[in-house]
């Protein structure tokens, strides 16, 4: 089991990534949402990007975030989009219909 961390990094102009690391569930998935909102209501960054690369496991708490993101930015016009999901979060997500919508570029 792989402790769940959360590093925030500016990439380019009004660009933020989020790096999303081990077990995103209902114990941490409040952390998440919290700097996911942080950057869009009061950072009014252009762009939001959720890096899953480094998460090993993602419940419906945590899909509950990533898609309230996503509708969160699309009220304050901003790019939203979670990229690198894995294995198992691949899976969860797509089975649950989010992927697509929360993967597309445009």
């Amino acid at each position: 089991m792989k402790e769940f961390s959360l590093d925030q990094h500016p990439v380019d102009d009004g660009v933020l990534r989020l790096a999303v690391s081990g077990e995103v569930d209902l114990a941490n998935s409040e952390v998440l949402a919290e700097a996911i909102r942080t950057a869009i209501k009061k950072w009014s960054v252009a762009e939001v990007v959720v890096d899953l690369d480094q998460v090993t496991f993602l419940d419906s708490s945590g899909i509950s975030v990533l898609v309230a993101g996503y509708n969160l930015a699309a009220d304050y016009g901003v790019a939203y989009f979670v990229v690198n999901p894995h294995d198992l979060v691949r899976r969860t997500l797509d089975i649950t219909g989010v992927l697509t919508t929360l993967s597309e570029q445009p």
